[in-house]
This record gives structure tokens, C-alpha cells and sequence, in this order.
């Protein structure tokens, strides 16, 4: 449960914290955290996957609080699920391929606007419950 929390929730906002300097002389500065359904404290209808979706929680919380911390600095922060892919973690017979996800992904992270700061979305742009 440690190395989830410190792979998912701890190494973004250490990686944000590091690079800030950066992101305010940037154009258009985004953070975009990805995050997960699980992660949803409102969504979660589950039993189990105790350590993914607390660490995608609390990924979720450092989101919210990055985003009212930056927002003066004109830096965009949100968190996306890009969904159930077909990797190691969606598993072989998910719906969604990794492929298309990335351009969908590629494509709302280009169309970001700071009204969207602190949000969760879904790769479709979708807001989704906390």
C-alpha cells in the first residue's frame, strides 16, 4: 500500500513541486494527474482495491488543493480517468484501447481552459464526481 501511494499520490505532487518554477513561465501551463473511477469517494461501488483507489483518492485531494494553491499562477491542474484499458491493471477484456485513449487524452489536455482547473474529467471532457 506504501509504493501505491508513493507511485500514484506522492510522486505527482513531488514532480508538480519540482518543476513549478517552469510551469509559470510557460504559455499555457497544465498539470494533469491521472487518476482513476476508482478514485471517486462518491463513485465507489466496489469492495476491495484498497490500495489503488485510496491512492487515487488522495491523488484526487493533492489535485483539488494543487489547483486553489496554482490557480494564481495561471497554471491549469486537473485529474482525468482516462477509463478501462487494456493494460496490465484494466486486463486483457477491457473495453478500452490504450491507443485511442492517448488521442482522446492528447486532445482534452490541448483543449484545457482554466475554467477547468480543479476538476475531474473523463478523457471525453465529462466531469465526473469526486
Amino acid at each position: 500500500m506504501a509504493e501505491m501511494f508513493r507511485v500514484n499520490s506522492i510522486a505527482p505532487l513531488l514532480v508538480v513541486q519540482t518543476f513549478r518554477e517552469l510551469l509559470v513561465r510557460s504559455d499555457y501551463p497544465r498539470v494533469v494527474n491521472v487518476s482513476s473511477d476508482s478514485g471517486s469517494i462518491t463513485r465507489k461501488e466496489t469492495p476491495g482495491n484498497y490500495s489503488y483507489a485510496a491512492s487515487k483518492a488522495a491523488l484526487n485531494m493533492i489535485t483539488r488543493a494543487l489547483a486553489n494553491e496554482l490557480r494564481s499562477d495561471r497554471i491549469v491542474v486537473t485529474a482525468v480517468d482516462p477509463g478501462h484499458l487494456r493494460t496490465d491493471i484494466g486486463g486483457p477484456t477491457a473495453p478500452d484501447d490504450p491507443d485511442d485513449a492517448a488521442d482522446e487524452l492528447y486532445e482534452l489536455i490541448e483543449d484545457l481552459s482554466p475554467g477547468e482547473t480543479g476538476e475531474f474529467l473523463a478523457r471525453t471532457g465529462e466531469k465526473l464526481a469526486w
